[in-house]
């Protein structure tokens, strides 16, 4: 597995449920593309908000990758995770080479409160059916024992990562992304 290339396709939420941590998520997933990725490997950038956004599409250049995630803004409005998530697989299905592994970060609460189309079950068929390792980091910490929203919204990752063969992280602190991101690598 080491050897085979992989597609990488990053989504990032920049709702207002993580607003005051959005600078550092950043910052901590930019050290984590240059960490993993090798001169095959490509990745692509979605947000998360009000509508699905493709911030960057394919690349194996690390520093174009890194200037898309770069770009994105935090904004205050909805989200809609589960529609981020099936239009992010989708496209990682067609534009994916042959023979790469698949595979999916996604830095969020998994909150859904805007998704037109699709729900945690049309989320979790389209990544089995694309073989896509899923990978979740939930910077929310021990408060998403504050609410049934947040609660629901990590049980769906961690149902999405457990089905997939990856796993779904709940640090405590900010400071435990970057060792997150290594042992995702």
């Amino acid at each position: 597995p080491g050897k085979t290339p992989v597609e990488l396709t990053l989504l990032f939420d920049v709702s207002g449920s993580v607003y005051e941590r959005f600078k550092f998520q950043q910052e901590a997933a930019a050290r984590f593309l240059k960490a993993v990725l090798k001169p095959k490997d490509a990745v692509s950038v979605y947000s998360i908000g009000f509508t699905p956004q493709l911030a960057q599409g394919r690349t194996t250049d690390i520093d174009q990758a890194i200037a898309g995630l770069l770009k994105m803004q935090p904004t205050k409005e909805g989200t809609a995770f589960y529609d981020t998530l099936v239009n992010a697989t989708s496209y990682l299905a067609k534009t994916a080479e042959p023979g790469t592994r698949r595979v999916m970060v996604v830095i969020s609460d998994g909150e859904d409160n805007n998704s037109d189309h699709f729900k945690l079950k049309d989320a979790l068929r389209e990544v089995q059916r694309n073989d896509t390792l899923f990978y979740a980091i939930n910077p929310s910490g021990p408060s998403i024992k504050l609410n049934k929203v947040s609660s629901k919204g990590h049980a769906g990752m961690v149902d999405l990562a457990t089905e997939t063969g990856g796993v779904a992280f709940l640090p405590d602190k900010l400071e435990e992304l970057d060792p997150i991101f290594k042992q995702i690598g």
